[in-house]
């Protein structure tokens, strides 16, 4: 499960909610909310991690892309801080210690031990300002000792009046084994 505060259904978002629609009837959708003076659209795709498959199946590691763009209402520059939250299952081996590394314009949000990928965030000029792990009160799956986490976190930039910024994260799934790093952070967006 993978969310933005300011799309959060949980904490309503009807004053906020502007739109949603797909991309000339293509599996893109976009959503658009306003709120505090920032308008975000994020829009979505999944696509598999390899590229198209030569024929159909459904066990092939996907990634849930999401260009987010942010535009500042204002007339004046402000500072934007964007929460994400994370919430996966994970094996015990992956449950301990998690880290994000900057690799160029991406920050790579890992597993220390394994070093599997839990997602990813491209973009430019970006600032992450916290990165939390919090644990799930619930006990582990005895079968098969997998944990689930929760992973908030806050991306800062700045913007100048009427401006507006994108990023992209990438959502893989499953988690993206070390070998496979460069395909995830070399997935491009437009292509």
């Amino acid at each position: 499960r993978f969310w933005f505060d300011f799309g959060d259904l949980a904490n309503g978002i009807q004053e906020s909610w502007k739109g949603q629609r797909l991309a000339d009837g293509l599996p893109v959708i976009t959503t658009i909310i306003e709120q505090q003076d920032a308008r975000y659209e994020v829009e979505q795709y999944a696509y598999p991690l390899n590229g198209p498959p030569g024929q159909r199946r459904g066990d092939i590691p996907m990634v849930l892309l999401q260009k987010v763009k942010v535009t500042n209402l204002r007339s004046r520059d402000m500072t934007i801080s964007v929460n994400m939250h994370h919430r996966r299952q994970l094996d015990s081996a992956d449950s301990e210690e998690m880290t994000y590394r900057s690799e160029g314009d991406t920050f790579v949000f890992e597993s220390n031990a394994s070093r599997r990928i839990l997602f990813a965030v491209a973009g430019s000029d970006l600032e992450i300002n916290s990165f939390v792990m919090k644990q799930d009160p619930r006990e582990p799956n005895d079968k098969t000792q997998s944990h689930w986490r929760q992973f908030d976190t806050t991306l800062t930039f700045r913007l100048d009046a009427d401006a507006s910024r994108e990023f992209i994260v990438k959502l893989p799934s499953p988690t993206v084994l070390p070998e496979d790093r460069d395909k995830l952070i070399e997935l491009d967006y437009d292509a």
